[in-house]
């Protein structure tokens, strides 16, 4: 009987001890496991010497792909990492400075040298030309944040924008981005009105999702803009056949001349320190005149751009009270518009023009303030 008990007492002792040996190297081994099924979870890209830039306020770069591992180092808004080709393949769903990300981790490197996981929501990068991370990180950021019937437009637009070899495609593409800028525009700023008015989400990545377009940030009125790229639509033009998409763009080079970015204000405008003045008398306004002329005379396939172009013009010169340029060079200029008897003026807009030139010749009376540039006559 007594060694009955031992024996008994023995095989407790041996199944308790494996039970909690078990049980304790189970713990171990989940811990393990996990961080396995997470390295396992990432894929390669074949990007070349792509540099990824913190637009976050604040960005961490972590010793593993998980907001819960331990931080590395923190790096500021601007600050720059080395891309090293690999990325989860799960993504995280985070909110970043008041807007809903879910995105994957790539692995970075810092230029000291430390090396880390960084979330793909707080940094932006020129990766349009690695198809395979464009489509894991922009594609679907620009899904969670402009939904899917937008997102699927943009992606055909895309595609489109590498090659419209035909006028048509052209004039179809030009149009077709300027309901898709205006539909973007109002997402964005909506979501914008709904963020932290001290830590305003980044929408400049948007830069290497909507080809032919640039991102503004307009400090007066803390909107986002996007801006179109003249030199950029210059350079599809050139692939088709005919002149006609080249003279239209010619036209919009002549009003955007600064930098080719269709800003606010053409350059016949001046905006200087919250006030804005007509450059009328420096011959802008004649120039864009003479080529909208020239342009539509070759065809009317851009005719209600141009019409639009030209409506702008005569407002500028219209509803003007204050000229940058003196009196006389800006009566010179309009005088020279009015005799060049444009087919594109119609009666009325001469008259108009002529009504102008009438109140410039006595400016104190009419209340128009000339020479500007000057202290004002």
């Amino acid at each position: 009987m007594h060694w009955c008990k031992i024996v008994i007492f023995s095989i407790y002792c041996i199944f308790f001890s494996a039970c909690s040996g078990t049980s304790n190297k189970g713990a171990g081994d989940d811990a393990s496991n996990e961080k396995k099924d997470k390295e396992a979870q990432t894929t390669r890209t074949e990007g070349k010497n792509i540099k990824l830039l913190v637009t976050a306020k604040i960005a961490v770069l972590r010793t593993e792909p998980d907001a819960a591992s331990a931080e590395i180092i923190r790096l500021k808004e601007g600050d720059e990492l080395d891309y090293q080709n690999i990325l989860t393949t799960f993504t995280t769903p985070l909110i970043i400075q008041g807007i809903e990300y879910d995105e994957p981790w790539l692995k970075a490197k810092t230029k000291s040298g430390k090396e880390g996981w960084i979330y793909a929501g707080t940094i932006s990068f020129e990766g349009l030309s690695d198809k395979k991370l464009a489509e894991m990180v922009f594609d679907r950021r620009l899904f969670k944040v402009l939904g899917n019937e937008l997102t699927e437009s943009l992606k055909l637009y895309q595609q489109e924008m590498e090659s419209p070899n035909t006028l048509p495609a052209f004039r179809m593409l030009y149009r077709r981005s300027e309901e898709l800028k205006t539909s973007v525009e109002k997402i964005i700023n909506e979501k914008l009105a709904l963020s932290p008015k001290d830590s305003l989400p980044d929408f400049f990545w948007l830069n290497e999702s909507f080809p032919g377009f640039l991102v503004h940030l307009v400090d007066k009125t803390n909107t986002y803009n996007l801006y179109r790229d003249f030199a950029y639509w210059q350079g599809l033009s050139k692939n088709t056949e005919g002149e006609s998409d080249e003279l239209f763009i010619a036209v919009y080079l002549l009003a955007f001349r600064t930098d080719s970015i269709e800003y606010a204000h053409a350059d016949w405008r001046l905006e200087l320190d919250g006030e804005e003045y007509s450059l009328l008398g420096r011959g802008i306004h004649k120039e864009v005149l003479d080529a909208i002329e020239m342009a539509l005379a070759e065809s009317d396939d851009f005719k209600t751009e141009l019409s639009r172009l030209k409506s702008k013009i005569l407002d500028d010169i219209s509803f003007s009270k204050d000229f940058w340029e003196s009196k006389d060079a800006a009566l010179e200029e309009l005088e020279q518009i009015l005799k060049s008897d444009y087919k594109i003026l119609k009666k009325p807009e001469k008259v108009e023009l002529a009504s102008v030139k009438n109140k410039l010749k006595d400016p104190k009376k009419n209340g128009i303030r000339t020479s500007l540039y000057d202290g004002g006559e």
